[in-house]
């Protein structure tokens, strides 16, 4: 049974029964980080079971059949982790989805790379699991997720500080929530100002991230080029930073296309949960095409990301990049 949301999900495990079967499929590492902490809580925290991890190098045949069968010793039952499943031989596949199928009293949590439940092996144990896929979320989910981030670290965050935050992460959920601990680390539960968080968020006080997406989308080669290179030499991985130009270019392309269709600044604010100084700038980016056709953009953004991956000088890569980015 597939589970579309991820608070739903967590409703399941919530009210989940001894017996019961989940699915985490996906490559998106801190939903499911978060989701297999919430099953543990929820049957080792709750209910009492043992728990038990069982990799996939040590799954001899029979071993799982004769574990749920054998009961727990110690505990009411087991929960049991079976991580990288689809890694495993085809017998033990097999032997997982029978498992699944049969009653039993341990709980069984497996876990997979696979992003589809249509086919294949995940296809056969959604059939008995609660299942959910684990990918980034969509930009229209981001704003909510750092909300909610906010809300758990005690992190008293105003829109414009969220939406900061937001394009800090560049489409990464992961980095969103490390960008969220970083500033409760710093800051506690006091409410921070924007400077503040800016500072906080890039290497160094003389490297802001914020000032070079504004000097791309305003097409200032030197001065996004200079900005460039103080992250970089304050320690920003510049494959990150080509994360971030990607998200904000994608951002703009949507903007030109909702303006272009006759939508208004206030509905591309609303549509990607910008404040609306922010929305405005993507806008004017988008409207003055200062990033030229979007071929050309996407293959200035994939010959950076190649030359980057394969050991070429970041520096000319980024360069070259921005140039691209930047020109008239």
């Amino acid at each position: 049974m597939r589970i579309t949301g991820f608070d739903g999900f967590e409703a399941e495990v919530s009210r989940s029964a001894p017996g019961a079967s989940f699915l985490v499929c996906g490559t998106e590492q801190y939903q499911a980080s978060r989701l297999r902490t919430a099953i543990r809580r929820r049957y080792e925290g709750e209910l009492g079971f043992e728990h038990l991890t069982l990799a996939v190098d040590d799954l001899q045949p029979g071993l799982l059949a004769r574990t749920v069968s054998s009961g727990s010793l110690f505990a009411p039952g087991r929960i049991i982790r079976l991580p990288d499943a689809d890694r495993a031989p085809q017998s033990i596949r097999a032997e997982i989805v029978e498992v699944l199928g049969a009653p039993r009293e341990d709980s069984i949590l497996v876990e997979t790379s696979d992003t589809s439940l249509k086919s294949g092996f995940n296809a056969k144990l959604d059939r008995y699991c609660i299942s959910y896929v684990c990918w980034e979320p969509f930009d229209s989910d981001f704003p909510r997720w750092c909300e909610r981030l906010c809300r758990e670290a005690g992190l008293q965050a105003s829109g414009e500080i969220r939406s900061m935050l937001v394009a800090y992460a560049s489409g990464s959920l992961s980095r969103l929530a490390e960008a969220v601990e970083r500033c409760r680390g710093y800051l506690g539960g006091r409410r921070p100002g924007a400077g503040e968080v800016a500072s906080l968020l890039s290497a160094s006080a003389d490297a802001d991230i914020f000032d070079l997406s504004d000097n791309v989308l305003e097409g200032r080669f030197e001065e996004s080029l200079a900005d460039c290179w103080r992250l970089v030499a304050a320690g920003e991985e510049p494959v990150g930073l080509l994360a971030f130009l990607f998200r904000q270019w994608q951002r703009a392309e949507s903007a030109r296309a909702m303006l272009e269709s006759g939508q208004t600044v206030a509905a591309v604010e609303k549509s990607m949960g910008l404040p609306r100084n922010a929305a405005r700038k993507l806008s004017s980016a988008a409207s003055a095409r200062r990033w030229g056709g979007a071929a050309g953009a996407a293959e200035a953004f994939a010959r950076a990301d190649h030359r980057i991956k394969t050991g070429a000088d970041p520096y000319i890569a980024l360069a070259d990049l921005l140039e691209s980015l930047t020109r008239p």
